[in-house]
């Protein structure tokens, strides 16, 4: 059976919940970029912009991208390159009859899609297409 509340009972619940963390953009968005990132390997472009779709206030999407590419940055300090990796694994997947320039344009369109900068992954989508040899050496794990 379900109840209704009224809109003072609805604001009070709320109110408190607010108040005890449960309501928390800050909080919301760093779960949702450490998901998307982890999980579903989305780029910081793409869980930026699913943030605002969100309608996540513009200063606290800033933070929580701020501190995904400190930790990005600490990765490839550290010899681990996740769009390596996810690049390399999508080019087993595309079949090596195809000629040099089109498995550029897959792996190119494939990681901006997921929301990787044009840069970034263009540097790397060469290496990996101009050399055919895997780039992993460079990035142990």
């Amino acid at each position: 059976m379900a109840t209704t509340l009224s809109l003072e009972e609805q604001q009070r619940i709320l109110s408190k919940l607010k108040d005890e963390g449960f309501v928390d953009d800050q909080r919301y968005a760093e779960c949702f970029c450490r998901e998307k990132y982890r999980f579903n390997n989305w780029g910081p472009i793409k869980i930026a912009q699913a943030l605002r779709a969100k309608q996540i206030n513009s200063s606290i999407i800033a933070q929580v991208i701020a501190e995904l590419e400190r930790e990005r940055t600490k990765q490839k300090a550290n010899g681990e390159n996740k769009l390596v990796k996810l690049l390399y694994k999508k080019l087993q997947s595309i079949p090596t009859s195809l000629p040099t320039e089109k498995r550029y344009v897959r792996l190119m369109r494939w990681a901006l899609s997921k929301g990787f900068t044009y840069e970034e992954t263009e540097q790397i989508v060469r290496r990996i297409t101009k050399t055919n040899e895997s780039v992993l050496d460079e990035y142990p794990e």
